[in-house]
């Protein structure tokens, strides 16, 4: 909101008409100009990302410190018990890490001190560690790297291939963060609470206490304590240490200890923390356990969906993505105790064939030629088919023709649905026992009405009843997959304004539904519309960027 500021008159007698057009000019000319000034600025650094081989890295560097102390973040590294101790960024050794086309980090080791008779000396920290870590150039935090569990408080904290938890707190606002990371990245469980984040509007039941009102304030208290003396640990030098239960550490390396530091901080674990860095360590310059683009991490599952070499690498991350989509969603339903909720069915079905060493299926891709049918009235349509799924085996075809001209979008409902005709071939061929009996009473229009058995491969109407079967039972499952991998992406809201996007995702799958399964959609002709604009990927579509 922009102050108004009072009008000083100028003091100047006009007299005509041109003299005020002059001044007039004069004027736009000297704001133009300086509007000019800093856009020039500003393009000069956004979408520039930092690295060590940046022509101008030691000036950015330079930078950075001058905006550190303009901004007098150096009283936020004071020990807040004891003041004695504080913190100094090491300026001179730097770790720079590209996290993707738009995010860059730097890490300047911080070093812990002791003034004492206006001497200060250096204190070596033992068992943990702290970075100031600055986000493309602007964003400051303390970062604070530690092991929760067993903290080893007689040696210096390994930061290369980093595992344990890393504290960061923005200096400016002091929203506080906490990642896990194992070996260096980010864990694969905060991965799933990037999920979990981005999908908290959509979990919070009427009439229930949500997932994130139970856990969203987490209090995390830690101590810092520092020796009183040399000690016989690293070279008998003054050390401090960090205690996550605030325990008095007396007896460690021989020395009693005093508090210089404590700290009681609120983590919010919806709170995600975007595009995170890897370990300091790691200065190549990793996705941090992100690849960058918004999408999932692949959880580790079976490897029972296999790529064909000669197809796309955009498919495995799409299928990926499919894969982890549903394991939060299941995950999440465990937890609320959903677990028999419409929302997580074609979840259930991916995970089953992701995670189930009997089966082997490959995802490939192949040129399906559309075809040209005339209708009885005379007129002609256009028939396309996206993907072909074998009735046997269960392997996956996604059509080149698809892939070469549909939107992001269309192609991973495309893979979903496809992904569907795979569960039901080995769901009906392969389920025997209780298993067998809960598949069918699902999926009742898979198999004979009469004797119960599955409608064999060949089976005329096959694909009529499994089309029939997602339309009855899992359209609105796939949709929710489709919605929480759109948010991942950051589509944003649904492209046809009238609906929000769980009901635009519904229209993509309906489109072809309603042509293939009898069943009457809830709006026919805005599903058709929709539907068409992501597979022909036309203006206002969500677009097409990752599979080109």
């Amino acid at each position: 909101m922009k102050t108004k500021k009072k009008l000083i008159p100028l003091r100047i007698r006009i007299t005509n008409v041109k003299t005020i057009s002059v001044i007039l000019l004069c004027l736009i000319a000297l704001i133009m100009s300086r509007c000019a000034k800093e856009r020039l600025v500003s393009d000069a650094i956004i979408g520039k990302t930092l690295s060590a081989n940046s022509p101008d890295y030691l000036k950015r560097l330079s930078a950075i410190k001058d905006s550190f102390y303009s901004s007098k973040f150096e009283r936020k590294l004071i020990a807040n018990v004891n003041q004695k101790y504080s913190w100094i960024p090491d300026w001179e050794h730097p770790t720079s890490q590209v996290v993707n086309d738009t995010v860059s980090y730097v890490f300047f080791p911080l070093i812990a001190n002791v003034k004492e008779n206006n001497v200060t000396k250096t204190v070596i920290e033992l068992g943990s560690a702290h970075y100031l870590i600055v986000k493309n150039e602007k964003e400051f935090y303390k970062a604070f790297y530690y092991q929760a569990k067993a903290p080893n408080n007689s040696s210096k904290l390994a930061i290369d291939n980093f595992t344990g938890n890393l504290l960061l707190t923005n200096f400016e606002n002091g929203k506080s963060y906490l990642l896990d990371y194992v070996e260096g990245k980010v864990s694969q469980s905060y991965q799933k609470r990037k999920m979990l984040a981005l999908n908290r509007e959509s979990i919070t039941f009427p009439n229930k206490t949500s997932y994130w009102e139970s856990i969203c304030h987490t209090e995390l208290k830690y101590c810092t304590w520092a020796s009183d003396g040399p000690t016989n640990c690293n070279s008998g030098t003054v050390h401090i240490i960090y205690s996550p239960d605030c325990n008095w550490p007396q007896g460690n390396c021989g020395s009693n200890y005093s508090l210089i530091d404590s700290s009681e901080i609120t983590v919010c674990q919806d709170q995600w923390f975007p595009d995170p860095p890897t370990d300091p360590g790691n200065g190549g310059g990793g996705g941090g356990g992100s690849d960058g683009d918004g999408d999932f991490n692949p959880v580790n599952l079976s490897n029972t969906i296999t790529m064909d070499p000669n197809t796309r690498a955009c498919l495995e991350s799409i299928k990926n993505s499919i894969v982890s989509a549903s394991q939060l969603s299941v995950t999440m339903a465990t937890l609320l105790k959903q677990v028999h909720n419409d929302n997580t069915k074609a979840q259930n079905a991916v995970l089953a064939l992701a995670n189930n060493p009997n089966v082997s299926i490959t995802l490939g891709e192949k040129t399906i030629p559309y075809q040209t049918k005339t209708l009885p009235d005379g007129t002609t349509t256009i028939s396309e088919t996206h993907g072909q799924t074998d009735p046997i085996t269960g392997n996956i075809k996604l059509n080149t023709l698809t892939l070469n001209e549909a939107s992001d979008m269309a192609i991973t409902a495309s893979l979903i649905h496809e992904m569907m005709h795979a569960y039901f071939v080995w769901g009906a061929n392969n389920l025997t026992g209780d298993e067998g009996m809960a598949f069918s009473d699902l999926n009742r229009y898979l198999f004979d009405q009469e004797d119960g058995t599955p409608h064999p491969y060949n089976y005329p109407e096959l694909g009529f009843m499994q089309h029939w079967q997602m339309a009855e039972t899992y359209v609105n499952s796939m949709a929710k997959i489709l919605v929480d991998i759109s948010i991942a992406k950051g589509y944003g809201a649904s492209p046809d304004t009238s609906i929000g996007m769980e009901e635009y995702c519904r229209d993509i799958f309906w489109g072809s539904l309603q042509q293939t399964s009898g069943v009457e959609p809830p709006d026919a002709a805005r599903s058709k519309a929709n539907s068409e604009r992501e597979y022909k990927n036309k203006a206002g579509s969500t677009g097409k960027k990752d599979c080109l």
